[in-house]
């Protein structure tokens, strides 16, 4: 038998991966709320992370760390398109391959979200105590 918890913890607050989980969620909740009135949402904000490098991307390189299935990153990237955001071009190296870039406005909105999620990360580590800075 277990001791029992005191009052008002659940066997949750001991669970590091239960903890991580429940701050990226609040984080990312966070960042949302902060995006939204540069109508960026978070999944868009990872892209246009992803495609600031300048460099071409394709698909399967921006999947993973954007932390989307390939169904709806296509989705994605069909509406940033639509939306010029995100350009796509053949590969010069190889024709079969497409590139997909940040147009003007993607790279306007990326420097306007990346100063937003900077100031965001800053106070969250402010808040854990960081005074690595």
């Amino acid at each position: 038998m277990t001791p029992a918890e005191p009052a008002g913890r659940t066997v949750h607050d001991r669970d590091l991966a239960y903890l991580l989980s429940r701050a990226e969620r609040l984080f990312s909740a966070r960042l949302a709320t902060l995006l939204e009135p540069e109508n960026c949402r978070l999944d868009e904000w990872r892209v246009l992370k992803i495609l600031a490098d300048g460099h071409g991307h394709v698909m399967t390189e921006i999947a993973d760390p954007a932390m989307l299935p390939a169904p709806a990153l296509t989705q994605l990237m069909d509406r940033m398109v639509y939306d010029g955001l995100v350009y796509r071009r053949a590969d010069s190296r190889d024709r079969r391959r497409v590139l997909a870039y940040l147009a003007l406005a993607g790279r306007d909105l990326y420097e306007r979200a990346a100063a937003i999620v900077a100031r965001a990360a800053a106070e969250l580590a402010t808040s854990l105590g960081d005074d690595a800075s």
